[in-house]
């Protein structure tokens, strides 16, 4: 329990604080400025402090919610021994993916209903113009939510140990890119323009598949195309 809670929670910290200070690092440096959502714009310095403080103090509880993603992964067979068949890594991979975005998606778009914002989620929109560190400054309430969506998945599956450390990599990874406040790709963009229009849609994590099924998209999409061909305009 304690190799499981602690490999993991370091593997979430590597992955965390190198994904963050390489953004941070960009944003000082003027890296990729043609691709600084909102011309770079940065969120007000207290609320960047204040961000931090909290954030890598609730990094601190990691462990403890692993003894408990411990308990219920080896009660449905999970195991550190060896190695998973090759095969299983990209099968368990794309589960946890499904998962993820369907229980992330519906979530975060119940959060989105008037009551709930106010109450919950009002914390994480603090953020119109994101930086890395923001992509877990949230309620309690909103990081359990997703907890489940990151979690369930794993633990129903009782995936080998080796697919957990693929899968936290990776998630943790495309969540910090989310917030970085650049737009570089579909994933970057998407969540960006989240912030800075809460009520436009672009509620899921990663490609949005569900935006995409939803027509929850429809207003980013709109946009990029302006963007885009506002860039292929010719200069004087």
């Amino acid at each position: 329990m304690l190799f499981f809670s602690m490999v993991l929670w370091g593997v979430h910290e590597v992955a965390f604080l190198g994904t963050w200070g390489f953004y941070g690092l960009a944003h000082q440096k003027g890296w990729f400025a043609h691709r600084r959502f909102d011309n770079g714009k940065a969120p007000p310095d207290a609320l960047y402090r204040r961000g931090v403080i909290e954030v890598l103090a609730s990094h601190l509880l990691f462990p403890v919610m692993m003894v408990l993603v411990y308990i219920l992964w080896r009660a449905q067979g999970g195991t550190m021994a060896g190695a998973p068949p090759l095969w299983q890594i990209p099968a368990h991979l794309l589960v946890f993916y499904a998962a993820n975005e369907t229980l992330f998606y519906w979530s975060h778009r119940l959060l989105h209903h008037k009551k709930l914002f106010r109450l919950i989620h009002r914390k994480h929109h603090e953020w119109r113009h994101v930086r890395g560190i923001s992509a877990e400054h949230a309620h309690i309430a909103e990081t359990s939510f997703n907890f489940v969506a990151m979690w369930a998945a794993p633990i129903l599956l009782g995936s080998h140990f080796i697919i957990l450390v693929i899968w936290v990599t990776l998630r943790i990874i495309e969540t910090v890119h989310a917030h970085a406040g650049f737009d570089v790709d579909m994933i970057s963009s998407r969540h960006a323009f989240h912030h800075l229009h809460p009520t436009k849609g672009c509620l899921g994590s990663f490609w949005g598949p569900w935006d995409q099924w939803m027509g929850t998209d429809k207003e980013w999409k709109a946009w990029r195309e302006q963007q885009r061909a506002h860039e292929s305009k010719p200069t004087a």
